[in-house]
């Protein structure tokens, strides 16, 4: 946790969004939130169009995703 929050803070990150069906989502949950990042959920199964309009209109910087 302490690599990928510093890893995190080197790229001043504003907003993030896990796409993460494991349990390092919970790990990367609470990085996100240390950091002051504002925490954006989204539903890991929806693709596509959908997908993008979401993570557009969020203003997402990041996105981690699993396999």
């Amino acid at each position: 946790m302490n690599r990928l929050a510093y890893s995190l803070q080197k790229l001043s990150i504003k907003k993030a969004t896990v796409l993460l069906k494991c349990n390092q989502c919970v790990e990367a949950y609470f990085v996100v939130t240390e950091l002051g990042t504002v925490y954006v959920p989204l539903n890991f199964r929806t693709k596509g169009l959908e997908l993008a309009c979401m993570l557009g209109n969020s203003e997402t910087s990041l996105v981690l995703i699993s396999e």
